[in-house]
């Protein structure tokens, strides 16, 4: 190999290196991965946001149908102050 080619060789090996000291800070230690949570971790967790939107929505149903019976009840209470009001 020529010392030219040679010459080139190493500029363009500094180069990468350069580019890959760049992009080196932007990668997690392995204390950053420690921190991470597991699939295990996340599934539990996923888990339990799933119940959590169950309940809520069991909630809902409850809310909206006691409001229901409660708009019913009002109604009725409504008919019968106007057949009061027609005497």
């Amino acid at each position: 190999m020529l010392i030219s080619e040679m010459e080139a060789v190493l500029k363009n090996l500094e180069q990468r290196v350069g580019r890959i000291e760049q992009f080196l800070p932007s990668l997690a230690t392995k204390t950053d991965l420690e921190r991470l949570a597991t699939k295990a971790e996340l599934r539990d967790e996923i888990r339990g946001v799933k119940v959590l939107i169950e309940d809520s929505r069991s909630d809902t149903r409850l809310m909206a149908e006691h409001l229901s019976t409660l708009m019913s009840q009002m109604i009725e209470v409504l008919r019968r102050l106007e057949r009061i009001e027609h005497r």
